[in-house]
Parts: C-alpha cells; sequence; structure tokens
C-alpha cells in the first residue's frame, strides 16, 4: 500500500463512518487488486473540498459502474464471485459519503492499464 497524504486535512464528521467508508474502499480495491501491485491511498485539499483517492491495477471496472454504489450490487465477474458478497461494501461508501453532504465516483484508471480509482470528495474545513 501506497500512503500519499497532504497535511493539514480536516472535514467535519462521525469517525467512526469515516473509518468504515475508507475501510470499505481499500478492502475493495484490495480485492480487486494485481497482487503485484500496491493499492495507493491519497488524501488531497483542492479548494474547499477534501478527496480521498484509492486506487488499483487490477480488475477493470464494469460498464455498468454507475450501479457499483448500488444496494446489494454486486458486479464482479463470475471468476471473482464469492459468497460472502452481498454487495453492500461501496453502497456503504455512498451513504457515508453523502451523509457528510459529499458524494463518491469511479472511473478507469489511466495510464492503459486495467484497474480502477474511486474518489470520495466532502467538504473541508
Amino acid at each position: 500500500m501506497i500512503a500519499d497524504c497532504q497535511d493539514e486535512i480536516f472535514v467535519l464528521g462521525n469517525d467512526s463512518r469515516l473509518v468504515q467508508m475508507l475501510d470499505k474502499l481499500v478492502s475493495n480495491a484490495v480485492e480487486h487488486s494485481d497482487d503485484r501491485t500496491p493499492v495507493t491511498v491519497s488524501l488531497r485539499k483542492p479548494g474547499n473540498e477534501a478527496q480521498l483517492i484509492v486506487s488499483n491495477v487490477g480488475a477493470a471496472l464494469p460498464k455498468e459502474k454507475e450501479r457499483l454504489f448500488d444496494l446489494f450490487v454486486s458486479l464482479r465477474s463470475p471468476e471473482r464471485k464469492t459468497g460472502d458478497n452481498c454487495g453492500l461494501g461501496l453502497y456503504i461508501v455512498r451513504l457515508v459519503a453523502e451523509s457528510h453532504a459529499g458524494h463518491v465516483e469511479s472511473r478507469d484508471i489511466e495510464g492503459g492499464k486495467a484497474g480502477a480509482v474511486f474518489t470520495v470528495t466532502l467538504p473541508a474545513v
């Protein structure tokens, strides 16, 4: 794992829920990453916003990526499906972000590699 975080970034919120959100994002990235590449966690403050960015090289995002944050949705490929996934992780990420007046989005990783980038944007103080 690589952590690349700016100093002095503050958000107001429920610390337990924010930790839960980070846990879900990192767990998702680890689960879908190539074992030979690190998961990157970045924290930035463009303007009045805090951005938490979690990225991994590995499984590409599905075509229906806008559904990733819906309740009980798992868009894993058949070879990655397990019985213990019920489609709650990224839904929880969305709920926590929205309950803190923020949002979450996903996009494909840049550079021609398969992988994903998840960005949570929250108001900074």
